[in-house]
């Protein structure tokens, strides 16, 4: 969810909708959103601005565990690997099919398939396109899913 604001354009405070000197304060481990807090706020929930409160609620785990994600994912890449990026349905002379982009080192590359062949691998997996291959069919696309 993003933020509000005044007409004028001044931020509103998260917690009680006051616009003065409202300021949004960062997770201490960059993983949860800022939230937009005015002076008292930021005064009667102090608590839950610490590194202290983040820790207990998973904030560092979970970034933690975002980046070993992401290094990974650039590890496959780097290794010659083509890495889904996105993916787009499409219907083509009347049938469903799923337009994939993945990442290369050289830049992007699409592929085409069938609905339940992109939908064997979970979303949360660095997918290949040898993971799809594993599954079905997979042919060229352009690499933009504009062109």
């Amino acid at each position: 969810m993003g933020y509000f604001y005044t007409n004028d354009g001044k931020l509103i405070c998260d917690c009680c909708q006051s616009s003065h000197d409202v300021e949004k304060i960062p997770c201490p481990f960059g993983y949860c959103p800022p939230i937009a807090l005015c002076p008292d706020c930021r005064e009667k929930f102090k608590d839950k601005l610490t590194e202290e409160y983040h820790r207990s609620i998973g904030c560092d785990r979970k970034h933690n565990a975002f980046i070993a994600r992401e290094k990974h994912r650039d590890e496959l890449v780097k290794s010659g690997k083509m890495v889904r990026r996105a993916a787009l349905a499409k219907v083509i002379d009347g049938k469903k099919i799923i337009h994939v982009l993945f990442d290369t080192r050289d830049g992007t590359v699409g592929y085409y398939m069938n609905v339940a062949t992109y939908h064997a691998i979970p979303l949360s997996a660095d997918a290949t396109i040898d993971h799809y291959r594993a599954f079905g069919e997979c042919w060229p696309a352009p690499a933009s899913f504009y062109d």
